[in-house]
């Protein structure tokens, strides 16, 4: 993509992953431990671990991870670059090991998506006056605010 954050708005990283059966359990741990690390960080807003259940779709395990920044993002890869590190884990070559597909991006919001729209959740009835259909409806709270951390 051309357009980059501009350090202005939220950035969602979110990581799309392909995870054979037999691979479940410890990827599933290693993303937990991964994001026990995320929440301590300052910039973090929210996170969301999702196996899909129905579908055609070929990611069967998604996270979401939303952050304050860019600048929120560019510090705390060090961060958990260090910590992987410090306990010999590679999540390359977990990942190679283990036969998992990842697809690893970080995203940001189109604010034109909302233009003249309720935002979601705004009130009982914003699904139905929706022109899109969401396929991730965000219902929990962030585990921490911006001010906790």
């Amino acid at each position: 993509m051309s357009k980059t954050s501009q350090g202005n708005g939220s950035v969602f990283r979110v990581d799309k992953f392909v995870v054979p059966a037999a691979a479940r359990e410890e990827i599933i741990g290693k993303v937990r431990m991964t994001h026990e690390l995320l929440r301590q960080q300052s910039g973090f807003v929210q996170d969301f671990l999702l196996e899909q259940f129905s579908g055609p779709g070929e990611f069967n395990l998604v996270t979401i991870v939303e952050w304050e920044s860019q600048a929120a993002v560019d510090k705390v890869v060090p961060i958990v670059k260090a910590a992987h590190e410090r306990i010999a884990f590679s999540p390359q070559e977990t990942i190679a090991r283990l036969g998992v597909r990842a697809d690893i991006a970080n995203y940001q919001r189109l604010p034109e998506l909302w233009a003249g729209q309720p935002a979601p959740g705004a009130g009982a009835s914003t699904l139905s006056t929706w022109p899109v259909r969401a396929s991730l409806i965000m219902c929990s709270k962030p585990r921490h605010s911006a001010a906790a951390i």
